[in-house]
């Protein structure tokens, strides 16, 4: 017994003399890859000056806190901070955070923060504590003696260390915003699981996923399991006692298992609970396996080899949501992107997302702090969709969304948003009024016989637009039960509002569904003459 303890001291003994030896040696090369040019960025209460430069591998940015407040510089996605590569906050405090770009902290005025780029590319950066405020670093690629020393040697000696010291050193349970590290594999983005890896005895419809999907192991077997749609569920159901910021983070670690397991067609199941955060997630782990060059064609091959119109639509909506928080809620260069698609739907599905991320970002909605929009105005109702320019379908698409935020800043008064739409530019106005349908559809729970009443006292001109809007609201969220939602919306309208009703489902269940039978099925449930119209060519 006692010749064990001594060998127990001895090993540790040794253990502790290579770890110390282990980080030194990191600690000297680390010092030699420091060499290059230093540019300083100040940290102001309103935001970042400057907020894009242009550097060369190798040089080191200092981030200075100068204003009143303190302030948090860190890679996008805000709040996961995993753009940049090897950058997580989930490593915050362990060995591994000398590689993260992110201060992992607060940096009080005064104070700074410096990070040497040695990785090529654009990195986007944000304001974790003021998530509104941000800017980009563009780092050209040298070839240098420090960058080779750093591909070569920096990165593989601290990540052997980590893997070294993780043997006997438990890692912090908590990050600096409180979220459990967990025990288990940390994926890197791309990488998709084992079918040993997934295998699980658990039950996770049973269990509370919540602080589950923190760990990425359990994030891929939830989603493997129960699908992307049902974990945002749960997530949203069991965050109640929590925080919807919360939510959010879960949702982007949703997002990561689900692109490691499908790719982008994830996009077309992520849904907007959580304020989008499996977009979000999906669209980051994606940017960081493959790199923004040719997102366009890549995400536009992907989505359109879905099998259906629906699921299609759904994608290119979903990359809107994306592209809106990689741009850090920039609404032009957001759009910009979109209109890079190659035809007119998918750009138009596209604008569509960004509108409806800007809206569920605007803080109004009750949605997360850390997502906060510029582009909308408690004045100006219009806003931004009369700051964008005249290309009519960016118009279509967020008027069409405007009247969310009307609702909102009306305290939900229908009464006080239907003048508004009347006082939108003439062309837009139809878009307003079917912003208004969907939305009081949503708002109405249901009740379609609210939202009929509500459609039938418009303007004779714009009720074909409400009742459609409405529509729109049960074929977005398709179900099993959206064909007798359509018969209760539908039936009963008055002269031709009936049959545009009733058309633009059955347009919806063609999207829908691929299978012949399938479709047959839908349209059998509805009464005539819409079945055989259904049915019909």
């Amino acid at each position: 017994m006692r010749y064990a303890r001594k060998m127990f001291r001895r090993a540790f003994s040794v253990r502790a003399i290579l770890v110390v030896t282990a980080l030194a040696t990191v600690v000297v090369i680390a010092s030699l890859v420091q060499n290059g040019n230093q540019v300083t960025i100040e940290m102001t209460d309103t935001g970042f000056q400057p907020s894009e430069i242009t550097i060369s591998q190798g040089d080191t940015v200092v981030f200075r806190s100068t204003g009143e407040r303190g302030h948090w510089v860190a890679s996008n996605y805000h709040p996961t901070h995993t753009v940049y590569p090897n950058s997580d906050i989930r490593k915050c405090g362990t060995v591994y955070e000398p590689l993260l770009f992110d201060a992992c902290t607060v940096i009080e005025p005064g104070e700074e923060y410096r990070f040497t780029f040695h990785e090529a590319g654009v990195w986007n950066f944000h304001d974790h504590v003021f998530a509104r405020y941000s800017g980009r670093v563009t780092v050209r690629k040298k070839n240098s003696p420090a960058s080779f020393i750093y591909a070569t040697v920096y990165k593989p000696a601290l990540s052997a260390l980590a893997t070294f010291v993780s043997f006997f050193q438990d890692p912090p349970s908590k990050t600096p915003i409180g979220l459990s590290l967990g025990n288990g594999a940390t994926f890197s983005p791309g990488y998709r699981p084992s079918a040993e890896e997934l295998a699980t005895d658990e039950d996770y419809e049973a269990k509370n996923i919540f602080s589950l999907v923190f760990n990425d192991l359990e994030a891929h077997r939830v989603v493997n399991q129960i699908g992307i749609k049902r974990a945002l569920e749960k997530m949203y159901e069991e965050s109640e006692d929590n925080t919807l910021f919360r939510c959010h983070q879960g949702a982007h670690y949703i997002g990561h298992a689900a692109y490691n397991l499908y790719g982008l067609s994830a996009l077309s199941e992520c849904t907007p609970l959580c304020s989008s955060g499996c977009y979000h997630g999906v669209a980051e782990n994606w940017l960081i396996a493959e790199g923004d060059a040719g997102i366009i064609p890549k995400i536009s091959e992907s989505c359109s080899n879905l099998e259906s119109k629906y699921k299609r639509d759904q994608c290119f909506h979903g990359a809107g949501h994306g592209f809106t928080a990689y741009t850090n809620y920039e609404i032009p260069k957001s759009l910009e992107l979109c209109s890079k698609f190659n035809s007119a739907d998918q750009q138009s599905h596209c604008y569509s997302g960004v509108f409806m991320e800007n809206l569920m970002a605007a803080g109004g909605l009750g949605l997360i702090t850390g997502h906060v929009s510029d582009w909308v105005s408690w004045e100006d109702l219009y806003y931004p969709c009369n700051a964008i320019g005249s290309d009519s379908e960016m118009l279509r698409r967020c008027y069409e969304r405007q009247t969310t935020w009307m609702f909102v800043v009306n305290d939900l008064d229908v009464s006080k948003v239907l003048p508004e739409c009347l006082n939108a530019p003439i062309n837009e106005r139809g878009s307003c009024f079917f912003g208004i349908g969907r939305d009081y559809m949503g708002n109405a729970l249901g009740d379609t016989a609210q939202v009929q009443k509500l459609c039938e006292s418009v303007s004779v001109q714009y009720r074909d637009d409400c009742i459609t809007g409405a529509a729109d609201l049960l074929v977005r969220d398709w179900s099993e039960a959206t064909v007798y939602q359509a018969k209760n919306l539908c039936s009963g309208l008055p002269g031709n509002l009936e049959s545009i009703c009733f058309d633009y489902v059955i347009q919806g269940a063609r999207d829908v569904y691929t299978s012949s039978s399938d479709l047959d099925t839908f349209c059998k449930a509805l009464d005539e003459p819409y079945a055989s119209r259904c049915i019909g060519p």
